[in-house]
């Protein structure tokens, strides 16, 4: 009677520990699963943001006055959010500007802000009325 006893015991103490052991790495594999996925989102939130940036970036350059002011700008099914161009300086033949952008994908939010100098080129050369404006990006961060 005493044996089985222990036999029984010893039974239900290792098999408790395997389930521990198995519960443990079935974890493991759920939140290894869960960053892969948060990392994909913010792969895609990172390249709408990029998106946008480049959107007023072109619109910059086909139009010197160009301002946005927390506009949400959609690409394909998504979208990003607070999209911004302000500018900070300007002169006769030339202004600075901030742009900022957030994308935003399912559950991940990536916000990006660029300076840029459009340079206006119809008043340095007003016998050019087709010329369109320069802009040269002079600062990217994520």
């Amino acid at each position: 009677m005493q044996r089985g006893f222990i036999a029984l015991m010893s039974v239900l103490i290792v098999g408790a520990m395997l389930m521990g052991v198995l519960i443990l790495a079935s974890t493991n594999g759920l939140l290894a699963r869960s960053d892969a996925l948060d990392a994909e989102f913010q792969q895609q939130a990172r390249a709408l943001a990029e998106g946008c940036i480049d959107t007023a970036l072109l619109d910059l350059s086909q139009n010197y006055a160009f301002t946005q002011n927390n506009s949400v700008l959609a690409i394909g099914n998504d979208h990003c959010s607070n999209v911004s161009v302000q500018t900070i300086s300007s002169d006769a033949s030339s202004r600075e500007v901030s742009i900022d952008a957030t994308g935003e994908y399912k559950t991940a939010y990536v916000h990006a802000a660029v300076a840029a100098t459009v340079q206006n080129t119809t008043s340095s050369n007003p016998a050019m009325p087709g010329s369109v404006p320069l802009v040269s990006v002079t600062f990217w961060h994520w």
